[in-house]
């Protein structure tokens, strides 16, 4: 088993399919109607691929590990193990945390629950091709201008990154919650939008903690480290109004939408 899988291996569990949305898929005239799965925690079936050698331990409170471990009891509560990237003697940047799910899928909401002080400066990042390029889905920070030259909630177009302060705080055992179609006026007409439709599409996730607490005036913690007990990625396959489930292909490690109204393919 790879050390990137460790990160969150209590978290995840075999399941293989989305589960069916009740929907007709015929109206009264035998037409086609419009269909789609049903939004779940799409992390849950995906192995996260980490760029920094990941560390584990059983956290009872936010200052003490109780339990160092490898292999922790499965029965562990999702939220009693907390998932520790490896300690180091120097402030941690760039520290990266990425999904693959070999299919495109509309992202609804990520919530992050950390159990170490959440990162200073942090980015949510899409790819629509597989990971080959990456484009910018929302920014965290302390300091929008310093850490990322931007102004704290602007919208210049509604479809386009912002960056907020609001889950930027020294504070442990906190969440860092990001819904993609908050605040977006089209939100509530989305497959009238385009730009959304686009905004909130993805094939693979990243998120890259940039920057830590680290200065004397910010409660210098040592050693430097990141621990994060639970990772969702609430979604739906995009299967184009053509089907209701969307089943996950362990064999293949991807999604596959099942086709209605006599369609067929991936998508």
């Amino acid at each position: 088993m790879s050390d990137s899988f460790f990160i969150l291996c209590l978290l995840i569990e075999c399941v293989h399919a989305f589960p069916a949305s009740s929907q007709v898929f015929y109206d009264s005239e035998n037409l086609p109607q419009y269909c789609e799965p049903e939004v779940v925690n799409i992390a849950e079936l995906v192995d996260p691929m980490i760029n920094y050698r990941p560390e584990k331990a059983y956290i009872h409170d936010a200052d003490r590990v109780i339990q160092n471990c490898r292999n922790c009891n499965q029965d562990l509560k999702k939220n009693d193990a907390c998932w520790l990237g490896k300690s180091s003697k120097i402030p941690i940047k760039n520290l990266e945390i990425s999904f693959r799910f070999n299919k495109s899928l509309q992202i609804h909401n990520i919530t992050i629950q950390f159990c170490t002080p959440r990162p200073k400066a942090m980015r949510i990042l899409k790819s629509v091709d597989n990971g080959k390029t990456w484009n910018n889905l929302q920014y965290f920070a302390n300091d929008c201008k310093g850490a990322y030259n931007l102004t704290t909630n602007t919208k210049q177009k509604e479809h386009l990154p912002v960056c907020t302060d609001k889950y930027s705080q020294f504070i442990p055992l906190r969440k860092t919650i990001f819904p993609t179609l908050k605040g977006r006026p089209s939100a509530f007409k989305l497959q009238n939008s385009s730009d959304l439709i686009e905004y909130t599409s993805a094939t693979d996730i990243k998120i890259v903690f940039n920057e830590m607490f680290f200065s004397d005036s910010e409660r210098k913690v040592l050693p430097y480290i990141y621990g994060i007990s639970d990772i969702n990625i609430n979604g739906r396959c995009i299967c184009y109004g053509h089907a209701s489930r969307c089943n996950f292909n362990q064999m293949k490690k991807r999604f596959e939408c099942v086709c209605k109204h006599n369609t067929k393919g991936l998508d």
